[in-house]
């Protein structure tokens, strides 16, 4: 056996990790797009065999689709950390808009096949197409606010994130409860609980009952006496003047009908 057979026998042999398979993958995708991240361009990034990537990883789908949605593993962090929703959502908010191509693909590659069956049955059927970042963030809300309320907001981020607005829009549009904001509890029994409510002191009203103004009476000449029907012409009084053979009664009995 010659030297050099000696020698490559006894070199160690490296093994790669997964991280070192993941890292090659998300620095492949980022300088060569898509369509040019093949399993066999990472393999040569990492210079070994092509095998060594199926000992981990079942195709380019799932290396994908874990690369994509490690960019928002640390929003994931933050919310077992404890922080509020409303900084969790302005972290979310900025890792987005830092890379927002493979935000993209990461859905695009959930709606081609789930990676794992049974766990999206268990999940059940809204979060079937999902990314599992996206449900552990959700989840993680949903622990605070309620599972309905972490839901729509996440949605409003979601649409308005891709819509290219900035973080301040984004918060007010959420409509978070003042319990999930950066100024509210962070952690613990009480994030769970909305705040009870200020109390408003009412202003005290006084009602002051006052006598109704009594009557005024009645003059004679405002009171119309109502007499009986009669076949009888009316008199005329005294006061009436003559003109043109007719009689007309004074300003102070006419009897408006």
């Amino acid at each position: 056996m010659s030297q050099m057979d000696t020698q490559r026998d006894t070199a160690p042999t490296v093994q790669l990790s997964r991280e070192q398979i993941l890292a090659a993958t998300s620095r492949c995708l980022h300088q060569e797009g898509y369509d040019a991240t093949t399993i066999r361009k990472i393999a040569s990034l990492l210079n070994c065999a092509v095998g060594s990537i199926y000992r981990y990883f079942r195709d380019k789908h799932e290396l994908l689709s874990i690369v994509t949605q490690q960019v928002l593993e640390p929003v994931v962090a933050a919310n077992d950390s404890g922080e509020s929703v409303e900084r969790t959502a302005r972290l979310y908010h900025q890792i987005v808009l830092s890379s927002p191509e493979s935000y993209r693909l990461m859905f695009w590659l959930a709606c081609q096949g789930a990676l794992d069956t049974q766990e999206d049955e268990m999940a059940g059927p809204g979060h079937s197409r999902l990314p599992r970042v996206i449900r552990r963030i959700v989840d993680g809300w949903a622990a605070r606010m309620g599972s309905a309320s972490a839901e729509r907001c996440w949605s409003m981020l979601h649409g308005l994130v891709l819509m290219g607005r900035d973080a301040d829009a984004c918060i007010a549009a959420m409509g978070l409860p003042e319990f999930a904001t950066a100024s509210g509890t962070a952690s613990g029994a009480d994030a769970s609980r909305p705040a009870a409510p200020a109390r408003r002191e009412m202003p005290e009203i006084v009602i002051t009952m006052t006598q109704p103004p009594a009557p005024r009476a009645a003059t004679p000449a405002a009171t119309v006496a109502h007499a009986a029907p009669s076949n009888e012409p009316a008199a005329v009084t005294a006061g009436a003047a003559s003109r043109d053979g007719k009689a007309v009664a004074s300003s102070d009995d006419v009897c408006l009908l």
